[in-house]
């Protein structure tokens, strides 16, 4: 499902774009504040929508860069039932792997992150630090 009303549409759109420039800008939490303004956006249920997938994981990822990982956990859990039609390619199982594994979850963090790598078939590792393909091996 997609926001559809107008008005909204164009705030989440500012917020969104504001969310890439502090990004670039490596201004986290200024991106980190413009994600949450997009996820309060998204009208409930939230995880219906395709745009919750895309504003928990920014969300994730920013609590990552701010070395907030106890926030990254709560996000890769949202993660996890946000836009459960999206193609499934094993990255919202990643994520909540990573975060646990680095919070010291090491069950948690194994059952994840092989589920991960079913699903991608190795593809969610690449680009990634090493240490959580080894984990499972």
């Amino acid at each position: 499902m997609e926001i559809t009303d107008e008005k909204l549409l164009e705030e989440y759109k500012f917020h969104y774009d504001q969310t890439n420039v502090n990004f670039n800008l490596k201004n986290y939490k200024n991106a980190m504040e413009h994600a949450l303004q997009c996820w309060n956006i998204i009208p409930n249920p939230k995880e219906l929508y395709s745009e919750s997938y895309y504003i928990a994981k920014k969300l994730f990822r920013y609590s990552y860069l701010l070395d907030d990982l106890n926030n990254a956990k709560n996000w890769s859990k949202t993660l996890l039932s946000c836009d459960l039609e999206r193609l499934e390619d094993g990255e919202r199982e990643f994520f909540y792997g990573k975060v646990n594994y680095d919070l010291d979850n090491l069950d948690v963090a194994k059952e994840y992150l092989n589920i991960a790598n079913k699903k991608s078939f190795r593809r969610c590792f690449i680009d990634e630090d090493k240490k959580y393909k080894l984990f499972i091996k």
